[in-house]
């Protein structure tokens, strides 16, 4: 049985071509070097102001409310924002990155993140 998790062994566990990726060594990865993470020249910085983010207890549970202006701010931030839920199939990063590039092929460098600790609900899906 092929290794899932192995990063040139896609879905059906058919060895895949990789695009072009050289390995990078641990240090380049966490100097930003990598292919992997894209950090844009400039972040946009948001100052919180008073309002913005009220917390309170209702009937014992946590209620978490954001002001219109922040709302609007992580619309901007993630409005090109794809979430892919694996459905019980594992799949390698290097190998999601590889397709996904494959597939989409991207004008900019695309960032993959993981996402633990779920199940998450995004916009009551």
């Amino acid at each position: 049985m092929p290794d899932m998790d192995d990063p040139i062994v896609d879905e059906n566990g058919q060895k895949i071509e990789e695009v072009g990726v050289d390995k990078l060594s641990y240090k380049s990865m966490l100097m930003g070097n990598s292919p992997y993470v894209y950090l844009p020249e400039k972040l946009e910085e948001f100052v919180r102001h008073d309002g913005d983010v009220v917390t309170k207890l209702v009937e014992g549970i946590s209620s978490i409310t954001f002001s219109d202006r922040l709302h609007k701010f992580i619309e901007r931030k993630m409005a090109r924002t794809i979430i892919v839920k694996h459905l019980g199939r594992k799949i390698g990063f290097n190998a999601l990155h590889n397709k996904m590039t494959t597939l989409w092929r991207p004008r900019q460098p695309i960032q993959l993140m993981v996402l633990v600790g779920g199940p998450w609900v995004i916009f009551g899906q």
